[in-house]
């Protein structure tokens, strides 16, 4: 069997490119009409542009990653099926798992059983509509707290514009939601004083139209006690 070698040359327009291309080898066997194997053709391609645009995402996604990371907040990645692709660091410590174990876990679990039929509900509103929505809840903490949190998830796109998934942030709003509460109650202890007073004020005035009544005598008004007395 005689093997032939075809060489390939390879032209880049503009300057000179010192870096050494992603290339890949196929080979392909020539035959005969016997069916017998007389050569073998080298196939060369240039996969360059691909592996660097990998190179670039994995370089992008790490950028996130460690962006994430440092964030003071829960960040999370989903995919359709509501599982993680990624938690950051305080997404995990929040729920005081480790990290893989975050990415499975069950964030239903966590939320506080009076809020949790009304949460999932405006869920499914929020993931129908395919446009940013806001949750608010109480969540357990890996302290055992209940933590006021404020979600904001964004959709996610592919790069055919497909709806892969969603990309959250949590933000905890307890200080604000006790600071609110505290407001509503004393709303209602200076709603309840005013409509006591409201009701003392009745009362004395009843009990003055009790003890007197009133005449009209020549455009004015005179008062008399219940014994007749003019005062």
């Amino acid at each position: 069997m005689h093997v032939r070698l075809v060489g390939y040359g390879f032209a880049r327009k503009g300057a000179f490119d010192k870096r050494s291309p992603d290339l890949v080898h196929r080979g392909v066997h020539h035959s005969d009409e016997s069916g017998r194997i007389v050569g073998m053709y080298t196939v060369v391609q240039d996969i360059t542009a691909r592996k660097l645009a990998g190179r670039a995402l994995a370089e992008s996604e790490e950028r996130f990653r460690s962006i994430a990371n440092s964030a003071p907040v829960p960040i999370w990645v989903s995919r359709l099926n509501g599982l993680r692709e990624f938690v950051n660091r305080a997404y995990h410590e929040f729920l005081g798992v480790p990290l893989e174990d975050a990415l499975t876990f069950d964030w239903r679990n966590a939320v506080h059983p009076d809020d949790l039929e009304r949460i999932l509900q405006e869920q499914r509103v929020g993931e129908s509509s395919h446009r940013r929505f806001t949750l608010e809840a109480r969540y357990r903490r890996y302290d055992g707290q209940w933590r006021w949190l404020r979600s904001e998830s964004q959709p996610r796109w592919g790069p055919n514009g497909d709806h892969i998934g969603f990309i959250g942030v949590a933000h905890d709003i307890t200080s604000s939601k006790e600071a609110e509460q505290k407001l509503t109650e004393v709303a209602e202890i200076l709603r309840g004083r005013i409509q006591e007073r409201s009701q003392q004020l009745a009362a004395t005035e009843a009990l003055i139209q009790a003890f007197f009544l009133w005449e009209d005598e020549g455009g004015g008004r005179r008062m008399y006690d219940r014994a007749g007395l003019r005062r």
